[in-house]
């Protein structure tokens, strides 16, 4: 993804350039006296946005750049970093150019028990199907925990209350527990099991602090899929998402639920969520109807499949997965499929003015 680079110091702006430049990355400078230049960039983050992006462009700025107000942008403020990026803060910035590029799905449900840790576990085989290095996140209070709906309770490894605020992509592969074999790591908040821990742990600011060195660990190759439960915007915001995907089961309540989230997304100038319907047995809810509730059209649709909640039950969900969807669960690729077509969108936009 390039940088878009919004700075008047004129040493720091040379020196986030050389530090972009060395990350292969491409470099959008905009000149804050340059208004033409400042809306072909505002156009390209628009299209960025409407592809579905959200803080998922690097903006580097010293001063109060209207860009950073941008859905689709991840500001760093230059001028508040200690040391200076021209006096011993290039390795800092580095670090943050880095982190900011690690890609984060975020999915919360419409309604409860609309099944987020279900499509988060799908989602995360799928890219683990694919080759793509991930690590499936937990990021909800009050739940019986992932690890649990894996039976993976009492495997030995961190739960993010055991994560340090400096840690390391080797320490993360030595101790967090793996999903479904290498290349697929579990951050578990540890609710049963051998790993229970206090409600002190679970405090937000314990967790955004994790989240913040798990993402600068694992970026840029690893993509964090993040189960956010019940939607409320704090998960969302602290995931820091590029995508946020919404679960929604196809009764009238969750999808009349679905659409205040989506136009409460609308109200407040962000693009809509990926919207995935869940079948519920019994329903009389059709894909039509939800279509037509929801106002908006869903990108796939996961089909009532009876093993999966048996597989829960029994703590076989993993291996049930890897037996049934060798290449990955057919919806789940859909979902990551279009979530890769929209990056690649996204990123286009931007190059278009490096």
């Amino acid at each position: 993804m390039p940088v878009i680079i919004d700075v008047r110091n004129a040493d720091w702006a040379h020196e986030a350039a050389m530090i972009a430049a060395a990350a292969r990355r491409g470099v959008v400078l905009v000149d804050g006296e340059d208004a033409a230049r400042a809306g072909a960039v505002q156009v390209a983050l628009d299209a960025a946005a409407h592809h579905g992006l959200l803080s998922a462009v690097p903006l580097l700025a010293d001063w109060d750049s209207p860009l950073a107000e941008h859905p689709a942008v991840r500001a760093m403020r230059l001028d508040t970093m200690t040391p200076a990026p021209d006096a011993g803060g290039a390795v800092e910035l580095a670090t943050a150019l880095g982190a900011a590029d690690h890609t984060t799905i975020a999915i919360a449900g419409a309604a409860g028990g609309a099944g987020t840790s279900t499509l988060a576990v799908l989602i995360a085989h799928a890219l683990w199907s694919t080759d793509t290095p991930c690590a499936l996140a937990e990021c909800q209070d009050l739940t019986a925990g992932v690890d649990l709906m894996l039976g993976k309770e009492m495997e030995p490894g961190w739960r993010i209350h055991d994560v340090p605020e400096v840690v390391d992509l080797t320490k993360l592969h030595k101790n967090l527990p793996e999903v479904f074999g290498s290349g697929s790591l579990l951050v578990a908040q540890g609710v049963y099991g051998s790993h229970r821990h206090t409600s002190q742990s679970l405090r937000p600011s314990t967790q955004d602090s994790a989240w913040q060195s798990i993402h600068a660990a694992l970026a840029p190759q690893w993509t964090v899929v993040a189960d956010c439960g019940l939607y409320s915007q704090h998960p969302w915001d602290t995931m820091a998402a590029h995508t946020r995907v919404l679960i929604v089961p196809m009764t009238v309540p969750g999808v009349t639920s679905a659409r205040r989230i989506c136009d409460a997304a609308a109200t407040h100038g962000e693009p809509a969520p990926l919207v995935i319907l869940r079948e519920v047995p019994n329903s009389m809810t059709t894909t039509n109807l939800a279509q037509l509730i929801l106002g908006v059209s869903p990108q796939a649709v996961l089909p009532y499949d009876p093993h999966i909640p048996a597989a829960v039950d029994t703590g076989d969900l993993a291996e049930y997965l890897c037996h049934t969807y060798p290449s990955g669960h057919p919806m789940a690729l859909e979902v990551v499929h279009h979530i890769n077509r929209a990056r690649a969108a996204g990123a286009a936009s931007l190059r278009e003015l490096v």
